[in-house]
């Protein structure tokens, strides 16, 4: 992945005070330490593209102020000054940081790396922050010091500036966001001017409600239904790790070849349902978390929290009754029996 253009710009925020900017007046070089970054932190991001620039209601009215800057600089192959370029993201991020409803964002060190791969153009825009670390002295005595934390994407976005560009595609940017609060996330989407980071969720959710009506419509049995929920895990996860889109029609095709329909009509069942009873396109958005629920089964109240794998009701340890609508639990974790003994009493 060669790096076209790379720099680095510190903008930071400690609440309550504002925003403050130390912005490079020149690129950074393109030197082995560029490539270690550029190399770790895409080595970081696998993620599926999940949409694109929000568009106003009105046609009339101007783009996000990102997609702004990419319409003045990007001309397709290169960025005519990517300085400037970097200079006007930066201000857009100080805005967004300066915003009532960003008050605990602190912001970091803004990275953004413009490269090319596979004959696509991509821009990476990374906050990072510093994490301290350990080093010694010339008398090797164990001091501090400051450092990248290059490990962890607490807030990134990567841009496929081709599909943009050209319109190849509704969906040419990917989200990595942190376990972080949304009040301190939001800020970051609006400065990319993305706000569908956040649909991955909700299109698992659906992804797992259609294979679910899939199930129920071609009346498979508990069994063939697990397999079926299996299944459709497996290729999701093997296409996230390594970092393909999920295909509905891919899906689709796989069940109907593990599952042979009866007749004709059923015949691309799964993907008349994903895509005409819940909305979905050929291209799903995927949450690994979401995607849990299609092999695991988990419920909570304030309470008590349950969850187990599917394939526990398969082997009967797990057996649930619909009309009592109850959970019977045959094979408990030794752990758990001897905490029960300890405070309950001994076994019967």
């Amino acid at each position: 992945m060669p790096i076209q253009h790379i720099i680095i710009h510190e903008v930071t925020k400690e609440p309550p005070s504002p925003v403050t900017a130390n912005l490079r007046q020149q690129e950074n070089p393109v030197n082995d330490h560029a490539e270690r970054v550029s190399s770790q932190l895409a080595a970081l991001f696998k993620g599926v593209n999940i949409g694109g620039f929000h568009r106003p209601d009105n046609p009339g009215l101007p783009p996000s102020a990102f997609e702004a800057l990419l319409n003045t600089y990007f001309d397709g192959n290169d960025f005519s000054d990517f300085v400037a370029f970097s200079h006007g993201a930066s201000e857009v991020l100080m805005d967004k940081l300066n915003d009532p409803t960003a008050q605990q964002a602190k912001g970091g060190y803004l990275l953004l790396n413009h490269y090319t791969h596979q004959g696509g153009h991509f821009l990476s825009v990374v906050l990072l922050r510093m994490r301290q670390g350990i080093s010694l002295s010339e008398d090797l005595s164990f001091t501090e010091v400051d450092e990248l934390n290059l490990d962890t994407l607490h807030m990134a976005a990567r841009i496929n500036l081709s599909d943009w560009h050209t319109a190849a595609t509704e969906r040419y940017i990917a989200f990595k966001i942190g376990r972080q609060a949304r009040d301190v996330t939001q800020y970051f989407s609006e400065f990319i001017g993305c706000r569908e980071y956040r649909a991955a969720k909700e299109d698992t959710k659906s992804l797992v409600a259609a294979t679910g009506e899939f199930c129920a419509r071609r009346n498979l049995s508990d069994s063939d239904t697990l397999g079926v929920r299996r299944h459709v895990e497996e290729l999701c996860r093997d296409r996230l790790d390594n970092d393909l889109p999920v295909l509905l029609e891919d899906i689709s095709s796989l069940l109907d070849a593990r599952f042979p329909p009866g007749d004709d009509k059923d015949q691309g069942l799964f993907l008349s349902i994903a895509q005409e009873d819940y909305g979905l396109t050929n291209t799903a958005v995927i949450d690994r978390g979401a995607l849990r629920s299609l092999v695991r089964y988990s419920g909570k109240t304030k309470k008590l929290a349950i969850s187990f794998d599917a394939d526990l009701l398969d082997e009967g340890a797990v057996r649930y009754d619909g009309e009592a609508k109850s959970l019977t639990i045959t094979e408990l974790p030794e752990s758990l029996l001897v905490e029960l003994e300890r405070t309950c009493g001994p076994r019967s």
